[in-house]
């Protein structure tokens, strides 16, 4: 198996032996969260060691010394793909063990690492907005998805993995706005500019948003994308700059449709 040549390999590099495993063979780790294992060695017992045993190695510890605070291990993960310094980057997929607590973190905690804070209402998550969104454009009853539902752990799990972080975000976002206020441009970007409540409201017409219709067919999708290549906003939707262009946006687009 692959996991085994990696933990090989890695165990060669920590100079240890394959039967050394200075955190899961200590008494008191329960490993709260992760399934039984039915055998040792296993993909989670050699990860956990590991993991630990090159976090001790870069800050200067022994490998026997127990986990420092902070460090962190995404369980679905082999060893080469784990960051180094002890964070995770999270998927959609991951399960991150926190070694301090000895357990898994809830999906609740997923998105604290991503940045949110405890006043997120992951409520929303239990309403699937889509089909009820393109529903209502349809002017019928919502569609009901076959099979069973989706956890809401999992759409929690998912949006945490999907999402961006946000310090992460905001080390691009902030520097920016400042750039855009420095005076270097011939006009400065005040916050208070942006119509934020328009363009929550969906006021597409007076933010410059453009906004597709919910009940266009995949075919109209592809036919929009491939006419967005050559042509502009106004000829693909038909906004009042069209008169621009003459009839030629509206031929374009009807032509896409029809092949």
């Amino acid at each position: 198996m692959v996991w085994q040549t990696v933990a090989k390999n890695q165990r060669e590099l920590l100079n240890v032996e394959a039967d050394f495993r200075p955190f899961t063979s200590r008494p008191e780790v329960q490993l709260r969260g992760i399934a039984r294992q039915l055998s040792v060695p296993n993909f989670v017992f050699e990860l956990l060691d590991i993991r630990m045993m090159w976090d001790n190695k870069r800050y200067g510890v022994e490998l026997t010394e127990g986990p420092r605070k902070g460090l962190l291990v995404d369980i679905t993960q082999d060893t080469r793909y784990q960051l180094a310094g002890g964070a995770v980057s999270l998927l959609a997929g991951s399960r991150v063990f926190i070694y301090e607590l000895d357990r898994c973190g809830c999906p609740e905690e997923s998105l604290r690492l991503m940045g949110w804070g405890d006043d997120i209402d992951t409520n929303v998550l239990d309403t699937d907005i889509v089909p009820m969104l393109r529903a209502q454009a349809e002017g019928g009853a919502p569609k009901k998805k076959k099979g069973k539902p989706v956890l809401r752990e999992t759409k929690i799990r998912d949006v945490a993995g999907n999402g961006e972080c946000l310090p992460d975000l905001a080390s691009i976002v902030v520097p920016l706005v400042y750039c855009l206020n420095c005076g270097i441009f011939k006009h400065d970007l005040k916050m208070s500019d942006i119509p934020f409540d328009e363009i929550y409201a969906g006021h597409a017409t007076e933010t410059g948003v453009i906004s597709i219709p919910a009940d266009l067919s995949q075919r109209e999708l592809r036919a929009i994308d491939k006419a967005a290549r050559t042509s502009t906003a106004s000829e693909l939707f038909g906004d009042d700059s069209g008169s621009e262009h003459g009839s030629d946006g509206g031929g374009r687009r009807g032509d896409d449709l029809s092949d």
